[in-house]
């Protein structure tokens, strides 16, 4: 449990290693983020517990012999020992006190049961330390280069080698504990940066990966047989030869990691894929895990699976083996044509396995374990349609002039006379759990049956009509109950447009319609999942309605663009984790899962097409059949993905915003990234991703958040504007010209307490500054108009918009020439874009880059705010607009590199970051004199490249989001922070 005074702090950051840890039959992971080590629980990847490794420097990786471990990172390492816990039978993690340090970079530490540690660097040293006498031994290899990975084979002076990546392309396999330290071998491997060795000792066999995005192969050759379970001697490394055995290409971006298993090599890269390779240099399977890099891999041979860490944060498991059984059957034999051929399939059972399958001539047969069985002979079913019920397995099938039949374990009815009016049927669809039937005949007809006797078909509403129009038949359809107990039936056709009945109407058309809203392809499928309906497209798009509680008519949320990989998605599935879709990439079928952002099957099929069905089981796996070339072709999958830790973005996060006044339940953090994506999290002990939110085209750069709303703007002069509504965040408005700029700053503020209207105020980095009128309307949508522009006198790097009176506003910014701006104008006066600057401040001569405004007790004007200013020379500084710029005060100390953000708490509190990866808060509330700009506490952050953070205050905590390569959330005490006197005063404002 925290205390009274407290510091927390957890991190979302990239991995670099997995390593697993078996004492006394207690299996734990250990992971690294930042300078701390995250012991994990084998079972469900939970945080067991985190130390804190080095003050300064990054965990890169851990080894592990026995009781005994060594975590290094840059240029320090430090030992520990695993203990067990009896009470219970659990483990934990002792740390030895002692931080130590060499004098190169580490590239790999190991444990050898001598009591030593061998550290492996950079420039081709290998250091040991014996643990015993605390003592270091150098030896040099006596070729001196630039490694950027290593590796150490080997435990005793018999056996030792090291074998090291170079930067120009070179394996060097070296022998570090020979009396003259000298290279056995060099390869000539690569044309670029070699990221990673592995050494198969089974095999003999040597990997090596580059900055050329290839995967090298060499057989080590012996003289003479050595046992193939032994390390190789000195002698053996010394004289043996390496052959190449093949050079592959798989991966479309660097390759990172390489790792052998008993099945063959595993590699991963920066495109987020990661490829099995035999020894003969063929792909046997490859996977896309996540967008980014994957630079962490761990290898169970015994429990095959794979685990892959990536930049993003997230952690994937996936089978060793992916479990894909493929069957392919000729069923020529079976037609009595020679010119007959299967044109339809249904999948009828997995366990055991049977279709139903339909020719050209009409003819239906089951296919099983026991042969073929006709079923049907009609010749009206050479078109053949059919949907099945997820339910009880009934099926449906029909075609021409009226034929229509009804299947249940293996029991067939004719129907047809329930369809005798029809001359062809189109399509057929179940729209409930209840087995009511929608036929869809010819002019738009559609005929909605009760076939929930499952032996025949009852009329159970008056014949409905698709409105006039091109291509008038259904492509999916489903009956959602209202709130009122009355029941809506939504169609969507093949023109993309999606109709809504009402059934308890006696009109047979729409109520209301929705044109186009799938582009002009067709809609593929509906489904009902968290009280918001969802339809799918051949346009890619998935969208979003919610019933309206009033009306009962249905409204159009959102429209979000699906995963670029999914062409073509055709239905959904549901598993036990989450929504799926099924579709086609090209010539493959798919199964995409919203939760990886991915595909966890892919399988060659010749493209979408009808012919084919899918089915999942309660398990990670399921069925594919489909027709091939005449061919039925039958595919069993166990893939068993599974996401074990949820990631941010993939890209570097450029701003982060709070949605609320604090870090309660119903509190939503957004965060946006050069991934063009905007996350949406919930803070609850931890970050929960809650939605993810696409719509941008170019990178998103600043992001300000409402209560009930959002805007971001970014790359290609976007900016957008999402609505809250029904639970969700949906795109209301945007705004775009032809220009290549980008945002730099973004601000709003409400320009009325009664009506819904605000003013945006955004920076360009063509040093134009437009001001936006934003209202918003009560049916959800929201309207952006342009109120004015003017223009900087030079780059803005950040500002602040700032409220007084009524529609008076202040727009103070921060430029590229060292100066402050400030310019006040009334919003809906004519003449505010053109009016001068009112405010005008050298700083320095470099840029200022970061502003805050800090409103002192009873302001509500400029001139009673404090404004706070960072630098690019590092330096902070607090401005009163009184005095000018002659009293410009410097916060100490400064910061040793350019200051990327700063922010204010609502008690006077100062938050500034800079790239230095280093976050300062001072306190500057000058009714406080006592610690007024004293520096209050000095943290290093764990994640680089900090961009942007917010803060917030709960009670007496302070809470700190940091954003920029990962997401790192901080918690702190006041009392760690303030004097007593500040203290009290800020805690207890009316007692003062």
């Amino acid at each position: 449990m925290l205390g009274t005074t407290e510091f927390r702090t957890t991190c979302h950051l990239p991995h670099h290693f997995i390593a697993k840890c078996d004492f006394r039959g207690n299996g734990f992971f250990l992971i690294a983020q930042g300078r701390w080590l995250l012991m994990l629980n084998a079972d469900n990847f939970e945080i067991l517990a985190s130390f804190e490794i080095f003050p300064c420097d990054n965990v890169h990786g851990v080894s592990i012999s026995g009781a005994l471990f060594c975590c290094f990172g840059n240029r320090s390492f430090r030992l520990g020992i695993v203990v067990g816990r009896s009470r219970r039978a659990a483990v934990v993690l002792r740390l030895f006190p002692k931080v130590n340090r060499v004098s190169d970079w580490i590239l790999q530490a190991k444990v050898i049961p001598s009591g030593a540690v061998l550290l492996l660097t950079m420039h081709n040293s290998l250091f040991e330390y014996d643990i015993g006498s605390a003592n270091f031994t150098e030896r040099r290899c006596d070729l001196r280069s630039v490694s950027y990975c290593g590796k150490i084979y080997g435990d005793s002076s018999e056996n030792l080698c090291a074998i090291s990546g170079t930067a120009t392309g070179s394996v060097l396999i070296w022998l570090p504990l020979e009396h003259r330290v000298r290279v056995a071998h060099v390869l000539h491997a690569h044309n670029g940066a070699i990221f990673d060795v592995a050494f198969c000792l089974q095999k003999r066999l040597l990997c090596s990966v580059s900055d050329d995005r290839s995967c090298r192969l060499w057989k080590m050759q012996l003289h003479h047989d050595s046992a193939g379970n032994k390390p190789p001697t000195v002698m053996e490394w010394s004289e043996s030869t390496f052959a190449c055995l093949f050079v592959v290409y798989g991966h479309s971006a660097r390759v990172w990691r390489a790792e052998f298993s008993i099945f063959g090599l595993l590699s991963t890269g920066e495109d987020g894929s990661v490829i099995m390779w035999s020894d003969q240099g063929d792909i046997l399977w490859t996977k896309h895990v996540v967008n980014g890099s994957l630079r962490a891999l761990y290898v169970n041979d015994e429990a095959s699976y794979v685990l892959v860490g990536a930049d993003s944060g997230s952690i994937v498991r996936l089978p060793l083996w992916p479990v894909v059984t493929t069957y392919r059957w000729n069923l020529s034999h079976c037609m009595k044509r020679p010119s007959e051929r299967v044109v339809q399939v249904v999948l009828l059972s997995q366990n055991p396995v049977s279709f139903l399958c339909a020719s050209n001539f009409g003819n239906v047969f089951i296919h099983d374990v026991t042969g073929n069985r006709l079923v049907v002979s009609d010749h009206n079913l050479r078109l053949f349609v059919s949907c099945r019920s997820a339910n009880d397995g009934l099926l449906a099938f029909g075609g021409l002039n009226g034929a229509f039949y009804l299947l249940r374990n293996g029991k067939l009815n004719n129907c047809s006379c329930a369809t005798a009016t029809t001359r062809k049927i189109f399509s057929m669809h179940m729209l409930d759990p209840n087995n009511r039937l929608l036929i869809c005949a010819e002019n738009g007809r559609m005929l909605l049956f009760d076939c929930s006797p499952k032996n025949s078909a009852v009329l159970y509403q008056p014949e409905l009509s698709l409105p006039v129009g091109h291509q008038r038949w259904t492509g999916a359809a489903i009956l959602v109950s209202l709130s009122d107990r009355r029941h809506k039936l939504v169609v969507g056709d093949r023109n993309g447009s999606v109709h809504f009945y009402t059934l308890e109407n006696s009109a047979n058309f729409p109520e209301k319609s929705y044109w186009h809203v799938h582009g002009r392809h067709g809609v593929t499928d509906f489904c009902l999942a968290n009280d918001l309906l969802c339809s799918i497209g051949r346009n890619s798009t998935l969208c979003l309605w919610k019933e309206e509680d009033r009306t009962g008519t249905f409204k159009l949320l959102s429209k979000e663009r699906l995963w670029k990989g999914l062409d073509w998605p055709s239905r959904f599935v549901f598993r036990k984790r989450g929504l799926q879709i099924a579709g086609f990439h090209g010539d493959r079928f798919l199964i995409y899962d919203f939760e990886l952002q991915g595909a966890v099957f892919e399988i060659p099929c010749g493209g979408g097409h009808r012919s084919y069905d899918v089915a999942l089981s309660e398990e990670d796996g399921g069925c594919f059949a489909c027709i091939a070339q005449g061919n039925l072709l039958f595919a069993r999958w166990q893939h068993d993905v599974t996401l074990l830790a949820q990631g941010t973005h993939w890209r570097r996060i450029n701003d982060v915003c709070l949605l609320g006044s604090s870090f309660d339940k119903s509190m939503l953090i957004a965060t946006c990234s050069d991934d063009t994506a905007i996350m949406l999290w919930k803070f609850d002990k931890r970050l929960i991703l809650m939605q993810r939110l696409v719509g941008h085209v170019s990178s998103v750069f600043r992001l300000h958040g409402e209560d009930d709303f959002i805007l971001s703007a970014g790359g290609r002069a976007e900016l957008l504007v999402w609505r809250y509504h029904a639970g969700r965040f949906c795109l209301a408005d945007r705004v775009h010209d032809a220009s290549d700029y980008r945002y730099t700053s973004l601000d709003c503020q409400s320009l009325s307490s009664v009506d819904a209207h605000y003013l945006i105020v955004a920076a360009r980095s063509d040093a134009a500054i437009l001001a936006y009128r934003l209202e918003m309307k009560q049916c959800g949508a929201a309207k952006l108009s342009l109120a004015f522009q003017f223009s900087s006198v030079s780059c803005v790097f950040d500002a602040t918009l700032i409220r007084l009176a009524g529609t008076a506003m202040t727009y103070v910014v921060a430029c590229s020439d060292g100066t402050l701006y400030a310019r006040h104008f009334v919003a809906d006066a004519p003449d505010a874009a053109f009016q001068p600057w009112d405010f005008k401040c050298t700083i320095e001569s470099c840029s200022l880059t970061a502003i805050a405004a800090l409103p002192r007790e009873g302001g509500c004007s400029f001139e009673k705010t404090t404004i706070a200013v960072g630098a690019e020379s590092g330096k902070v500084y607090l401005l009163d607009p009184r005095r000018g710029d002659s009293q410009a005060e410097r916060l100490e100390p400064p910061f040793a590199s350019s200051v990327t953000c700063t922010k204010c708490t609502c008690n006077g509190l100062l938050v500034a970051v800079s790239a230095e990866d280093r976050l300062h808060i001072w306190q500057c509330r000058p009714d406080l004199p006592c610690c007024y700009g004293r520096l209050c506490k000095t943290i290093l952050l764990n994640l680089s490249d900090p961009l942007s953070l917010c803060v917030s205050m709960l009670g007496s905590k302070l809470h700190i989001i940091v954003c920029g390569s990962g997401m790192q959330y901080i918690r702190l005490h006041l009392s760690d922070l303030l004097c007593m006197n500040c203290f009290e005063a800020v805690c207890n404002p009316k007692s003062n």
